[in-house]
């Protein structure tokens, strides 16, 4: 059972480094939406993002005031 698994995980290890290659190419040909994919997931930390995450500490109190 280890063996099949330890196969399994090594295809799957494969298939992403595969579709990494792929993406890779496609920034190098300048295709903008493989561009931008790159970097949301891998330029979170510069700021390239679509909606802001916070931490918070402690606890959080919200109201909510409807006109």
């Amino acid at each position: 059972f280890d063996t099949f698994k330890k196969e399994c995980e090594d295809i799957k290890e494969e298939n992403i480094d595969f579709a990494e290659s792929v993406l890779m190419g496609e920034i190098r040909n300048k295709h903008m939406t493989a561009t931008i994919f790159f970097l949301k997931t891998q330029g979170r930390n510069r700021g390239y993002v679509e909606r802001q995450e916070m931490d918070v500490d402690g606890s959080l109190s919200l109201s909510v005031e409807f006109i």
